[in-house]
């Protein structure tokens, strides 16, 4: 009796052995793991963002041309030059609202240049039975006191912060360019 009660301590500790190296190796694959996760540094990144935004009384319908680059052969064009998709380029803001119609990883540039890149014309028509169509291009404005394709034009600054989700949450800085479509600019 006394040897069978020696031969179960002696496997009882055998196993408790091979069960600690076990719970070792995950602790420390575990404890490892979460070094890489964290010591990783965030960085952030910058973007640049057009938007237009409808303060007028009615929603607007905005139609963008953009130039050969960006278009696809459908209604459709390329939206950013950070990633792939594809957005429609003709579309509705309601009253009060805003659409940002184009994003770039290049911070170091005024908002009409980027435009000038990205479309060859705007054109927008605003919903309130008259269908006033206010037409902007490099050369020329048609029913705008302003052209938002010069450097003249007044557009909104504002830093945002965003963020992206790939494994983790990526901080985004965003240094967004509105220009406002208002009802006291427009030239009938």
């Amino acid at each position: 009796m006394g040897h069978q009660r020696r031969n179960f301590f002696v496997f009882y500790e055998i196993e408790n052995r091979k069960n600690m190296k076990t719970v070792i190796k995950i602790g420390l694959l575990a404890s490892s793991l979460l070094i890489f996760c964290f010591s990783c540094k965030k960085e952030t990144k910058h973007e640049m963002s057009l938007e237009l935004r409808n303060n007028t009384e009615n929603n607007i319908t905005v139609e963008l041309f953009p130039n050969s680059e960006y278009k696809r052969e459908d209604d459709m064009y390329h939206p950013s030059d950070i990633g792939s998709g594809y957005r429609y380029s003709k579309f509705t803001i309601n009253v009060n609202s805003k659409q940002n119609i184009f994003i770039s990883e290049n911070i170091n540039q005024q908002p009409c240049e980027l435009l000038l890149n990205v479309f060859d014309s705007i054109h927008i028509s605003i919903n309130d039975g008259s269908q006033h169509l206010i037409q902007f291009s490099k050369d020329a404005v048609v029913g705008y006191s302003e052209n938002i394709f010069t450097d003249n034009s007044i557009w909104l600054y504002e830093i945002k912060e965003d963020s992206r989700e790939d494994f983790r949450p990526n901080p985004i800085e965003v240094h967004s360019f509105t220009i406002e479509i208002s009802t006291d600019k427009l030239i009938k």
